[in-house]
């Protein structure tokens, strides 16, 4: 039986999407101004960023057909968050969350992957020198290298507390040697600082935008990945509720904490992005056509916001 392909399965199992949403990427930013502002620094951690969703959906394919979707959402939705662009620390935070999971998920039921797992969580470590409730995380990384990673050994746990650390060696030695231990004291002390709960009054209407668009990407993504997994790979059910999992405790975290909505909402858009592009890319009803177009307005209309507001 042959299915007719809409406008969302034209587009996502196209070899020129990604060329072109590279090229609509490179004159947003040259809309919003990073030749003038001369913000080359943060235009290279956005490429970097956009070239490692691409490693991560090829390495483990993510999509079971050919599709370039998982870095396209990526850097679609990345465009619509402008005080992710404009921010050297919250990209940071970002590329080195893409990092962790390239190491982490190659590390798939491998015992022997200690130096994979050390630099998993290598760049856990360095996140959390930018934004220290990552390590917030880290308890339910580790639940997953035992439950669907399946690398839990001796060695790679140990590897992972040696890796985590490693970065607060470098940054303790830079503190003792400026004269600032104090500052690395109150790093860690900010893990027990806690805002009002639900006090998502104090976000502008532009972050509350963006959070129920993408939280309603999530869930859509979700529910249809839950309803559809048994076509994939079990390696690649694993790997998709490492992101669904992360990414339901993300929002959770933005609702309970909104003080930090702009750093959670850079881990949530990477754990979105998957999740989304698994749904353009594997439905074909008329609904899921007409969804996707309403999605890609969206996006859309915000990125043009986000430039006209600037």
């Amino acid at each position: 039986m042959i299915v007719a392909k809409r406008l969302q399965n034209r587009i996502a199992e196209s070899r020129i999407s990604l060329p072109v949403t590279a090229v609509y990427a490179v004159t947003v930013c040259i809309m919003y101004g990073f030749i003038e502002k001369e913000m080359w620094v943060q235009f290279c951690i956005f490429a970097i960023s956009s070239y490692l969703m691409v490693e991560l959906n090829n390495s483990n394919s993510l999509i079971r057909i050919y599709s370039r979707m998982v870095s396209c959402s990526y850097m679609m939705l990345f465009l619509t968050a402008d005080f992710l662009l404009f921010s050297i620390e919250k990209s940071v935070v970002q590329l080195f969350f893409i990092a962790f999971y390239l190491f982490f998920f190659s590390a798939y039921q491998d015992g022997r992957a200690v130096g994979k797992i050390f630099y998993a969580f290598f760049m856990l470590g360095a996140a959390s020198t930018q934004f220290v409730q990552i390590l917030y995380y880290v308890p339910l990384v580790w639940f997953f290298l035992f439950t669907n990673i399946q690398a839990a050994t001796f060695k790679t746990v140990f590897s992972s507390f040696l890796g985590l650390v490693l970065p607060y060696w470098f940054f303790a030695g830079y503190y003792v040697y400026t004269g600032k231990i104090a500052d690395l004291s109150n790093h860690f002390a900010s893990l027990a600082e806690f805002g009002s709960a639900f006090n998502i009054e104090s976000l502008d209407i532009h972050r509350i935008v963006l959070f129920a668009v993408l939280s309603l990407f999530s869930i859509l993504g979700i529910v249809h990945f839950h309803r559809n997994s048994y076509k994939d790979k079990i390696r690649t059910r694993m790997m998709f509720e490492i992101f669904m999992f992360i990414d339901l405790l993300t929002i959770v975290f933005i609702v309970l904490q909104p003080q930090h909505f702009d750093m959670l909402f850079g881990i949530m858009l990477v754990n979105t992005a998957p999740i989304i592009a698994h749904y353009i890319a594997l439905t074909r009803t008329w609904i899921t056509n007409i969804s996707f177009c309403v999605f890609f307005s969206i996006v859309i209309l915000l990125t043009a916001y986000n430039i006209w507001m600037d």
